[in-house]
């Protein structure tokens, strides 16, 4: 399970460093991020609570599947253990990914809480994707079934 939470993990860390790369070497693509740092904040907290609301909507259709022999196979195999890791990890991450939007929005600017909630939201984007597919593939599959 380390290698998932690796991978589900790095997305925001290697896209930020890219930023921040290309920033030092091309000044002139520097988006202003921290001075807007409030409104960015507002943004990902609401998409973060979004997402939460999401990922209940998520589990309630893989469950709607629960009996098609696509979903025994998935589990069987045990992707359906490493779907649930990815969907708590997923949970996590966009919890702590608010907490860190909300913790923008004081007078204080740290520069660390600010890159951290922008890592959070590109990690968040990249497992909600990932789970969407995964149970995407799910439902199409146990839909052929019939």
């Amino acid at each position: 399970m380390l290698l998932y939470t690796f991978m589900m993990l790095t997305p925001g860390v290697m896209l930020w460093g890219l930023y921040e790369g290309l920033v030092y070497y091309w000044p002139d693509i520097a988006l202003g991020l921290g001075a807007k740092r409030s409104d960015i904040a507002t943004l990902v907290a609401g998409f973060a609570f979004s997402m939460l609301g999401f990922l209940a909507t998520i589990i309630t259709v893989l469950f709607a599947f629960t009996h098609s022999s696509t979903f025994a196979r998935y589990q069987k195999r045990g992707y359906l253990q490493v779907f649930f890791y990815i969907y708590f990890l997923t949970i996590i991450c966009l919890v702590l990914t608010s907490i860190l939007a909300i913790a923008n929005f004081s007078n204080t600017f740290y520069l660390l809480s600010f890159r951290l909630m922008m890592i959070g939201f590109m990690n968040s984007l990249v497992q909600i994707a990932t789970l969407t597919i995964i149970l995407c593939n799910i439902a199409r599959h146990a839909v052929s079934e019939k």
